[in-house]
């Protein structure tokens, strides 16, 4: 995550995380997010396309694009992504 969201400073209170990416009209949920992959937990199945990744954190919203040169498949765990 910390390619997408930076330093994350710990304040004593539990943090409340969203991630999801967004594809044109398509939003899915995203579980992890690394310097060069993530890791998508839904069943969805994508050509190689560009979207913009997003986090939640306490309300804050973060975006970062980036394209997926593989597209996104059905049951593969890790999904590269590049920077767009």
């Amino acid at each position: 995550m910390s390619s997408l969201l930076g330093t994350v400073v710990a304040t004593g209170h539990s943090t409340t995380v969203k991630m999801y990416a967004i594809a044109g009209q398509r939003r899915f949920a995203v579980a992890q997010v690394g310097p060069d992959f993530m890791i998508v937990t839904e069943s969805v199945q994508l050509p190689p396309i560009a979207v913009e990744l997003v986090a939640e954190i306490d309300g804050q919203i973060k975006r970062r694009s980036v394209y997926l040169p593989n597209g996104v498949q059905t049951g593969v765990v890790r999904t590269p992504i590049e920077a767009a």
